[in-house]
């Protein structure tokens, strides 16, 4: 789809749109927006799910388990600055998915892991890797469960640590979980392109892995919307 969008800014139609270029955002932000029971789901040895409130995450994981494209569920979160009430109240939003995923979808308590301290993206990365360690989970291969307008900075935040802090391998596959990207919302569209931007600066910092597939075309749009 990114390729067709790009064709037609080349052809008489003119330049692309606001919300055309909103869609590639969103596009290369969720790596191609994946679903749990798209075919191209290769099987792998464990789902790595980045929890937040949203009931979509354990809707999620508990698709790549029924499909058996998974043996084992590792959430992590904790309780961060924009954690839920339904998380708080539960102790954790890794404990608030796993009522879910037992109570709303039937998935066996012990296919779940829990990781209940991590407050941001790279502390689940961190204290979740650490968790499959300890707990001898086998880890060839992982799909990793994020929301889509965050996907590709979580990855790129993710394997930058695994390699470099943790040296912890294996192959990942990005699956998304159900949101799609309202673009009349402003909440969706700022969240969108500040984590589209962070793609883009992060790795400057040291804090990410560069993303060789940056559409650099579309970061100085991204950044003069964020002006506005």
């Amino acid at each position: 789809m990114l390729r067709l969008l790009k064709r037609r800014a080349n052809r008489e139609e003119g330049p692309l749109k606001d919300s055309e270029k909103l869609q590639q955002v969103a596009l290369y932000m969720g790596m191609g927006l994946l679903p749990p029971d798209d075919s191209r789901v290769q099987y792998a040895n464990g789902a790595f799910v980045f929890c937040r409130e949203d009931a979509e995450v354990a809707r999620a994981a508990a698709k790549l388990y029924r499909l058996g494209k998974i043996d084992w569920i590792l959430l992590t979160g904790g309780i961060g600055k924009d954690s839920g009430e339904l998380s708080r109240a539960s102790g954790s939003e890794a404990i608030h998915q796993r009522n879910l995923l037992v109570a709303d979808h039937g998935v066996p308590c012990d296919v779940i892991r829990l990781e209940t301290k991590a407050k941001n993206g790279a502390e689940n990365s961190r204290f979740g890797i650490d968790t499959i360690v300890r707990l001898g989970l086998p880890h060839t291969r992982i799909i990793l469960v994020v929301h889509p307008r965050s996907a590709r900075r979580v990855y790129a935040v993710h394997t930058k640590i695994a390699r470099d802090e943790k040296g912890f391998s294996a192959d990942y596959q990005v699956v998304c979980m159900h949101d799609p990207l309202c673009a009349e919302n402003p909440l969706h569209r700022a969240e969108l392109l500040n984590e589209f931007v962070r793609v883009a600066d992060w790795p400057g910092k040291g804090w990410s892995d560069p993303q060789p597939d940056l559409p650099i075309e579309l970061l100085a749009w991204a950044r003069e919307q964020l002006i506005q």
